[in-house]
């Protein structure tokens, strides 16, 4: 068996309650962390931000790797937070970028820049959730992730809420 037959399984067929008993579940995992993704935006200390984003968004992605069967291990969780931050990083300069001029504005304009990060950092939860429990139906594993593939699906996932 290949390492790439090995990385992928195949999708478990359920009977149409079970995978919307699933997906309902999945679906409650994720409007949970949205909200949390929330309130990590929403951080106004620059990179503090990004650090509370990244451990909503791991702490989702192994809560839905656990629904889908997943053995969540250390090996695991590092291989996961090493995709987040390959995901994450790249718009951390503009992140970073955006707070520093938010926290130099006065009054209503530094709220509105607040607000707008927190509620981008809800929405990049959500979509990130979504990638995921695609990912994990078709048969995904944590194990062998991409990062690249992980942004190619959240830039779609972008793109089709635009």
């Amino acid at each position: 068996m290949s390492q790439q037959e090995q990385e992928q399984r195949p999708p478990v067929a359920l009977l149409p309650d079970a995978l919307a008993c699933r997906l309902d579940k999945a679906s409650r995992i994720l409007a949970r962390y949205a909200g949390w993704g929330v309130a990590a935006g929403a951080v106004p200390v620059p990179v503090m931000d990004l650090a509370a984003l990244a451990v909503v968004q791991t702490k989702m992605v192994t809560e839905l790797a656990e629904l889908y069967g997943e053995t969540v291990s250390l090996e695991s969780i590092q291989a996961l937070v090493g995709v987040l931050i390959g995901v994450l990083v790249p718009k951390s300069a503009s992140s970073l970028l955006t707070q520093l001029l938010v926290n130099a504005l006065p009054g209503v304009a530094g709220l509105v820049g607040l607000t707008t990060m927190a509620a981008f950092s809800g929405f990049g939860t959500y979509a990130l959730g979504r990638v995921f429990i695609r990912y994990f139906e078709g048969g995904g594993r944590l194990h062998g992730i991409s990062a690249q593939a992980i942004r190619q699906e959240l830039e779609r996932e972008f793109a089709a809420r635009r």
